[in-house]
C-alpha cells in the first residue's frame, strides 16, 4: 500500500496502550505538545523513547521537557556512531502498528519534510505479522543492551513491562516467531553490519536498483557496491540543490517509476 498515513487517524481507531519510538533527533515541544498529548488522549499510556544521546543533549538545551518521568521515559543511546533507527511501534492487547521510515521525532519529520515510511499492522485478520513485530521488539532489546548503559534499571525495566500490555507479542517472542515474507533487519553492537545482513537474502540476479536518499558517502563507495550487484546502472533520486554529485545524471522525481 502506498499513500499518506496520518498517525492521528490511526490513534482514533483506539486499542493501543503502548508506544515505543526510536529516533536520531528530537523536538521535545513537538513530542510533548502534539504527539504525546494525542496518544494519551487515545488511551496510549506506556511510552518509551529511545534517542541518540548526543542529539538528546541538543534537544534538552533547546527546551527542557515538561512531562518527562511521569508521562514517558527517555532512554539515551550512547554509541560510537549515530543512533539512527526511526521506528515507531504502537501496541495493544489485540493489535499493533509498526512504522519504519526516515522520519525523526520532530515537526519536520512528521509534518514538513517529504518522508517515506513502511507500515505493518497486526490484528486478528493479520496474525501472520506477529513475527515481524517480534523482530522489531528484539531490535529495541538489543539497542538497550548495547547502548543503554546509562539508562537507570527502573527505566530499562519498562521495555519488558511493555509485553504485559500485548500478550500476542510476548507469545511471538517466546516461540521465537519470525516473519515469513518480510524481515525487520537492524544493526547494533551485537549484530553484523546491516549490509552484511542484507546481502544473503538478495536475489542472485538484480535487474536494477532504484532508490532515493539525501546523504551519501563522499566517495560514493556504497553506490559503487550497488552498481556491482545490479545488471544495469542504479537509478538514484536526489535533490540536486542539496547533494553535490557531479558524476550523476539528473532526473526529476516525476520521471521515476515506482512499483508497489
Amino acid at each position: 500500500m502506498s499513500g499518506r498515513l496520518s498517525l492521528f487517524d490511526v490513534l482514533k481507531e483506539g486499542g493501543y496502550e503502548a508506544c515505543l519510538v526510536s529516533t536520531f533527533s528530537l523536538d521535545f515541544g513537538f513530542y510533548e505538545d502534539v504527539m504525546l498529548r494525542r496518544m494519551s488522549t487515545a488511551g496510549v499510556r506506556h511510552h518509551l523513547l529511545f534517542v541518540d544521546a548526543g542529539m538528546c543533549q541538543q534537544a534538552l538545551a533547546n527546551r527542557a521537557p515538561q512531562k518527562l518521568g511521569f508521562q514517558y521515559s527517555l532512554l539515551p543511546m550512547v554509541c560510537n556512531g549515530a543512533f539512527h533507527p526511526k521506528v515507531l511501534l504502537l501496541l495493544g492487547k489485540n493489535k499493533g502498528l509498526m512504522a519504519v521510515g526516515s522520519h525523526n521525532l520532530t515537526l519536520s519529520g512528521f509534518g514538513q519534510n517529504l518522508e517515506i515510511t513502511n507500515v505493518v499492522r497486526y490484528g486478528r485478520d493479520q496474525p501472520e505479522q506477529a513475527g515481524l513485530f517480534a523482530e522489531a521488539f528484539r531490535g529495541f532489546q538489543s539497542w538497550l543492551a548495547d547502548y543503554g548503559a546509562a539508562v537507570p534499571a527502573s527505566i530499562a525495566e519498562g521495555l519488558d513491562k511493555t509485553l504485559s500490555l500485548c500478550p500476542w507479542l510476548e507469545k511471538a517472542l517466546a516461540t521465537n516467531n519470525t516473519a515469513a515474507e518480510a524481515r525487520f533487519l537492524f544493526s547494533s553492537a551485537a549484530t553484523p553490519p546491516l549490509w552484511q545482513q542484507v546481502q544473503p537474502i538478495l536475489p542472485t540476479a538484480i535487474d536494477q536498483v532504484v532508490a532515493s536518499a539525501p546523504f551519501f558517502d563522499q566517495k560514493l563507495a556504497f553506490l559503487s557496491v550497488l552498481e556491482q550487484r545490479s545488471n544495469s546502472p542504479p537509478l538514484i533520486g536526489i535533490q540536486p540543490d542539496q547533494v553535490n554529485a557531479p558524476r550523476w545524471r539528473w532526473l526529476k522525481t516525476h520521471d521515476l517509476q515506482w512499483s508497489t
